[in-house]
C-alpha cells in the first residue's frame, strides 16, 4: 500500500474530469484523509480542454504532487498539450475510453511508461446504469475507489450528499454507475496493476475548500455586508458565493459594469459607514488604480482581493503567476499608503482576509489581499478547528465614531496630531458631516493647495505604517526549519507550500535549511526580514515572476547579500517538488 496517491484526468467539456476530481477529493476529505485538487481549463468561453489533478494522502498535503500514479485520458491530443502538468512514471496506470481508436502503440508516451494500460467503457457503463452519458465521471469515481481500496459505502454516502437536491431517480442512477465502475475495476484490473490501495485510517471529516471560498466566508466573519464587483477569472467564484450568502444576512451584492465602478461603489459604501469589499484579478486592479488613491487620500477603508493570473493583458487567464507584486505595491499615482497581505495557502486565506478587513477598518486605508489562481481555485482539505484556533477568528474591528466631545469641539475628520487615525463619522451622525474627496485637504476635509499641508497630510497617512508594524510585530512573517540554520530561503505566497514540503524532506535527510515567508508585504516587515538574512551564510530567493519582482522588492527594502541566489520563472504550471528540490540542492 502507498501513503500518497496522485490521480490525473484530462478531457473535454462534458467528460466531467474536473467534477470527478472534486468528488474524489471531497470524498477523501469526508473519510478524514488529506487531499488537494487542482484544475486547469482552456480560456475558451465554452468547451475546450480541461484537466484535474487530485492528490490523496494519509499525511498533510502541501502541494499538488508531481508525477501521477493514475492517468485517465479522454483525449490524447489534449494530453500532449498539457503533458507537463500530468507527467507519468514507469508504474503509472494508464486508462482511456473503450471507444477511443488509439492503439496502445500510438499512445503518446515512451514504451517504458506503457506497462499498465487499460481501456474502460465509461460511456457504455454510464448509459446502462444511469441512462445518461453524463454519469461517466461517476463511473470513474467507482473505478478509482476500487483501485485506491476506499470504502465504497462511504463514497456512496458522499455521492448521496452531493446529489441530495436531485430526484431519487438521479441519485439511484449515479449510485448504480458508481458501483458498476467499482465492479469493473474488481473484475478487470485487480491483480494486474502495481497498486495495492491507499494506506489510511478513517478519521473525523475535514473541510474541503478553495481559497476563493475561504476569502468569501472570511468576509462574512469580518462583518462585511456589501460587495460590488465585475466577474473576472480566476476570482469570479467569490462573487458567485456572495451573491447567495450576503442576502441571507441582510447584505448586498452588486455586479457592476466594470471594475472602476466596483471600487467606486465600495468606497461609497465605506463612506456611508459599511464594511465593503471587491474581488478581481490583475487587469481589474489596473482599472481600480485611481480609486485606490481615492480610498487612501480620503482615508476610507476598502478591501480588494486580487487573485493573480498569468499576464500581462489577458495573458494566461486560467493559470497562476506571482507577477502582480509591483502593481500591488506601487500602482498608485502620488504617495498613497495601503496595506498588502499575502495568503500562502487555502487555510491562510481566512487569516489574511480577516487581517485585511481589520487593518483597513482600524487604520482607514485600502487593503489588498494578494492571492493567485493556484490558491484561489484549488481545493484543499482543512481541519475545522484550525480555523477556529486562528487569533483573527474573532478579531473583528468595528469602526470608532466620534464621541460627543469631538463633535462639540468642531469635528475635524483629518485632525493632525499624535494619532493619525481619527474616529470616522458617516451620513446621519449629527454635526459629523465632512468632505471626503480626492483633492488634498485640510483637517476638516476642505480643499487645500498648500505644499505645507500636503506634507503634513502625507506624514499623517504614512504614520499608520509605524502603528501597523508595531501592532503586528509578532505576526509579520512565517518561519520554518532549524533556527540555527545558516542556509535560508525567502519566498512568498503560494510558493511557500512546495518549499515547506521540500525542506521537510531535506532536513530529515541531513540538510539544515530554514525559510521565511512574509505575511505582510506592505508596510514592509523590514526587521524580521533583515534579521533572517543577517543570520545566513547562503541565501536563496524563489518566486514565480520572470522580471524577478520579489527579488527586487527585497533588494529595495531590506537588502540582499551580493552572492544571494535567485530562482525565478514565468507562471503557468505550479512549481513541482522535483523542480524546487533540485534548485535547493544546487544552491546549498
Amino acid at each position: 500500500m502507498v501513503d500518497d496517491l496522485i490521480i490525473g484526468m484530462i478531457g473535454r467539456g462534458g467528460d466531467g474530469v474536473v467534477s470527478a476530481g472534486e468528488i474524489l477529493a471531497s470524498s477523501a476529505s469526508m473519510l478524514g484523509l488529506y487531499s488537494m485538487m487542482v484544475k486547469n481549463y482552456g480560456a475558451q468561453i465554452r468547451g475546450g480542454e480541461s484537466l484535474s489533478k487530485t492528490r490523496i494522502s494519509s499525511k498533510m498535503v502541501l502541494t499538488q504532487g508531481d508525477k501521477v500514479d493514475i492517468l485517465i485520458a479522454f483525449n490524447w491530443n489534449d494530453y500532449v498539450a498539457y503533458r507537463s502538468e500530468l507527467e507519468v512514471h514507469e508504474n503509472t496506470i494508464i486508462i482511456y475510453p473503450e471507444g477511443d481508436a488509439t492503439s496502445i502503440e500510438d499512445i503518446p508516451l515512451k514504451p517504458e511508461f506503457k506497462k499498465f494500460v487499460f481501456k474502460v467503457p465509461f460511456k457504455e457503463i454510464a448509459l446502462e446504469t444511469a441512462k445518461t452519458e453524463i454519469a461517466k465521471n461517476i463511473v470513474i469515481i467507482g473505478l478509482l475507489t476500487n483501485l485506491a481500496k476506499l470504502p465504497i459505502e462511504k463514497i456512496e454516502k458522499s455521492l448521496e450528499q452531493k446529489f441530495k437536491k436531485k430526484s431519487a431517480a438521479v441519485v439511484e442512477g449515479n449510485l448504480k454507475a458508481l458501483r458498476a465502475g467499482y465492479e469493473f475495476g474488481e473484475k478487470n484490473m485487480k491483480g494486474k496493476v502495481p497498486l495495492d490501495g491507499l494506506n489510511y485510517s478513517v478519521s473525523d471529516p475535514k473541510l474541503m475548500m478553495t481559497g476563493n471560498e475561504m476569502v468569501a466566508i472570511a468576509s462574512l466573519y469580518a462583518g462585511c455586508r456589501f460587495y460590488a464587483g465585475y466577474p473576472i477569472t480566476p476570482s469570479s467564484e467569490v462573487m458567485e458565493i456572495l451573491s447567495r450568502e450576503y442576502p441571507k444576512v441582510g447584505g448586498k451584492m452588486i455586479q457592476t459594469e466594470d471594475e472602476i465602478s466596483a471600487l467606486g461603489m465600495v468606497i461609497g459604501a465605506s463612506f456611508a459607514g459599511k464594511k465593503a469589499f471587491t474581488a478581481t484579478s490583475g487587469p481589474g486592479v489596473s482599472l481600480m488604480v485611481e480609486m485606490i488613491g481615492l480610498s487612501s487620500i480620503a482615508e476610507l477603508p476598502a478591501v480588494i482581493l486580487n487573485v493573480m493570473r498569468g499576464g500581462p493583458s489577458t495573458g494566461l487567464p486560467t493559470k497562476m503567476e506571482q507577477a502582480d507584486l509591483q502593481q500591488a505595491l506601487f500602482a498608485t499615482h502620488g504617495d498613497a499608503p495601503k496595506v498588502v497581505v499575502a495568503p500562502y495557502s487555502v487555510k491562510s486565506c481566512f487569516e489574511m482576509t480577516m487581517k485585511a478587513f481589520y487593518l483597513a477598518e482600524k487604520y482607514q486605508l485600502p487593503a489588498i489581499i494578494l492571492s493567485d489562481q493556484f490558491i484561489g481555485q484549488r481545493k484543499t482539505s482543512i481541519e475545522v478547528n484550525e480555523i477556529k484556533k486562528n487569533k483573527y477568528h474573532d478579531m473583528v474591528y468595528e469602526r470608532q465614531q466620534p464621541d460627543e466631545k469631538i463633535i462639540e469641539e468642531g469635528y475635524k475628520r483629518y485632525k493632525l496630531g499624535t494619532n493619525p487615525v481619527v474616529p470616522m463619522s458617516w451620513p446621519g451622525i449629527k454635526k459629523g458631516m465632512y468632505l471626503a474627496a480626492g483633492i488634498e485637504h485640510d483637517e476638516k476635509g476642505s480643499p487645500a493647495a498648500s505644499t505645507q499641508m500636503h506634507e503634513k497630510m502625507n506624514e499623517k497617512r504614512y504614520k499608520k505604517f509605524e502603528l501597523i508594524l508595531e501592532e503586528l510585530k509578532d505576526d509579520l512573517v512565517e518561519t520554518f526549519g532549524p533556527e540555527d540554520a545558516t542556509c535560508g530561503i525567502i519566498c512568498w505566497g503560494s510558493t511557500r507550500g512546495v518549499v515547506k514540503e521540500v525542506l521537510g524532506t531535506l532536513n530529515n535527510n541531513g540538510y539544515k535549511i530554514k525559510a521565511i515567508v512574509p505575511k505582510l508585504l506592505l508596510p514592509v516587515p523590514e526587521l524580521p526580514l533583515k534579521n533572517f538574512i543577517s543570520s545566513l551564510k547562503k541565501t536563496l530567493v524563489i518566486e514565480m515572476s520572470y522580471s524577478k519582482q520579489f527579488y527586487l522588492y527585497l533588494k529595495s527594502y531590506v537588502g540582499l547579500p551580493d552572492d544571494a541566489k535567485l530562482y525565478k520563472r514565468s507562471g503557468g504550471d505550479p512549481f513541482s517538488v522535483e523542480e524546487i528540490r533540485n534548485v535547493i540542492k544546487e544552491a546549498f
